[in-house]
């Protein structure tokens, strides 16, 4: 399944999946993970949230990387509100949300123009400890000036 994340296969890695269940391996979280990339690489959001759900109905927990892959491909399918969900899962479950899950759900939100979903993100993040970074400033900013909050957009400097 990993090789088909690297070569962006995803309906390989899916089937590869489906194999795995029916010789009766059951996949575990780096098996579902590697086939979400594959799915994130080539912008298939929809397919990605189908393996989290595969994913939870298998009883395999999601990790960090797992929540992070699809909330990236939420953002790059410009699914906003379904980063947003995910990012909220991911903070109720044992992974813990970090600066690259921020990043990619303040980027959802620029995407669409969702400044005040942005901004509430960043102050989200620092009431956790996760200090914003280049990524999480540069695309609130963004959201803020595509929604024409220029004052806002200042105040994060």
């Amino acid at each position: 399944v990993s090789a088909c994340e690297k070569g962006q296969r995803w309906r390989a890695a899916v089937f590869f999946l489906g194999d795995m269940q029916r010789a009766k391996l059951a996949p575990n979280v780096i098996s579902y993970s590697a086939a979400m990339r594959a799915c994130e690489q080539v912008l298939h959001w929809p397919q990605v949230l189908k393996l989290l759900a595969d994913m939870r109905a298998g009883r395999v927990r999601p990790n960090a990387v797992t929540f992070c892959s699809a909330i990236m491909a939420c953002e790059k399918g410009e699914q906003w509100s379904q980063a947003l969900q995910l990012l909220a899962e991911m903070r109720a479950s044992s992974a813990q949300a970090d600066g690259i899950a921020y990043a990619t759900a303040i980027s959802a939100c620029e995407k669409c123009k969702r400044w005040t979903q942005a901004l509430q993100l960043m102050a989200d993040s620092e009431d956790l400890d996760i200090y914003p970074n280049a990524i999480m400033c540069t695309a609130a900013m963004s959201a803020c000036m595509k929604g024409e909050q220029w004052v806002q957009a200042l105040f994060l400097f």
